[in-house]
């Protein structure tokens, strides 16, 4: 098995969400050196929610800090102070105290931004972990203020509201009704949104609410890289159970596509050879191949003769799947192949 990177197509989506607003890439969506090599150029910076992170873009990468966001919700002292010990300058916080801890401990000015809970703002069924309050996010940004600290902005992630315009549109109002006050530059509408939609969402911003002094952050992951990376892998055995045809693969959810588990993601397989118009299909079980039972991706429709040594392609795989592999019974990690399109 082997990811393939359509290198070309990712740098054009890039491209395309810069066009409206600063992209930082979250490095939790795919940390993988060939996608950061690709797409480095391109972005403004990076998001970054482990300290393990930091070091890797610092220390490997040679990223200059200055392009890190760190908005790990929960840091620890030690992580804040080695944090600092490398430069870092920019957290994304939604607690005081952790605002406090940073402000005893850097010897530079520090840009904050502050992540709120959109459940204070809009109505919505999801419980979300991360955000402060209408109240207590006015609290932190008043004492960063007295402590001479630099209040950049305000972040927030609408789950599956993102697509919902009027929802993000009654968000970003009362974000100026209550935060112009304080003269933020960075609005950061975090991820879950196509290029597309970050155009009309930026359109909605600068010109509908007139916030065009505001510069708007986006941290796309899933929809910037899985159009772009798809897995390749190989038929190792087919078997039948009584009318159920089950198809083993040398990949699963131990492999990095655990989303099928998770998410109850369906994901577009394909046979990699062509298939004739007039080609019969049949269902099959698409398994995993470890010996864990769940190791399930669902059932799909696959050309009816396909034999062991065929190979399947896996579409649009490229957030998350190779960060979430793992080496369960000794399994060797896909490596990556660049095909330029």
């Amino acid at each position: 098995m082997k990811y393939i990177l359509d290198r070309k197509a990712l740098i054009c989506s890039a491209i395309r969400y810069s066009e409206y607003a600063s992209l930082y890439y979250p490095l939790k969506s795919n940390n993988d050196p060939i996608v950061i090599k690709a797409l480095d150029p391109y972005i403004a910076g990076y998001e970054v929610a482990t300290f393990a992170h930091i070091k890797l873009l610092i220390k490997t990468h040679g990223i200059v800090p200055s392009r890190i966001l760190y908005s790990s919700p929960i840091k620890s002292k030690r992580q804040i102070k080695e944090a600092l010990k490398l430069g870092i300058s920019r957290f994304v916080v939604d607690n005081l105290e952790e605002v406090k801890i940073i402000c005893e401990l850097s010897h530079t000015k520090i840009e904050f931004i502050v992540r709120l809970d959109v459940t204070d703002f809009i109505n919505t069924d999801y419980i979300l972990k991360w955000g402060a309050s209408l109240n207590y996010s006015i609290k932190i940004i008043e004492y960063i203020k007295q402590q001479q600290q630099c209040f950049k902005g305000v972040s927030f992630y609408l789950p599956q509201e993102i697509c919902n315009l009027e929802n993000f549109q009654t968000m970003v109002e009362l974000i100026d009704n209550y935060y112009s006050e304080y003269n933020f530059e960075v609005l950061d509408i975090g991820g879950g949104a196509t290029h597309q939609m970050v155009a009309e969402i930026c359109t909605t911003i600068k010109y509908q609410l007139k916030m065009d002094n505001i510069n708007i952050w986006i941290e796309p992951g899933r929809h910037l890289l899985d159009p772009n990376i798809s897995m390749s892998v190989n038929i190792i055995d087919i078997r039948e159970r009584g009318v159920n045809k089950l198809l083993f693969i040398d990949s699963g959810i131990y492999s990095g596509l655990l989303d099928a588990i998770i998410k109850g993601k369906k994901f577009k397989i394909i046979a990699e050879r062509e298939m004739d118009a007039e080609e019969l299909t049949a269902l099959y079980m698409v398994c995993g191949d470890s010996p864990d039972i769940i190791d399930v991706l669902g059932e799909y429709e696959l050309p009816m003769n396909l034999k062991v040594g065929d190979k399947l392609v896996i579409l649009e795989c490229g957030a998350y799947c190779s960060v979430l592999e793992t080496n369960f019974c000794n399994k060797k990690r896909a490596s990556y192949y660049i095909a330029d399109s």
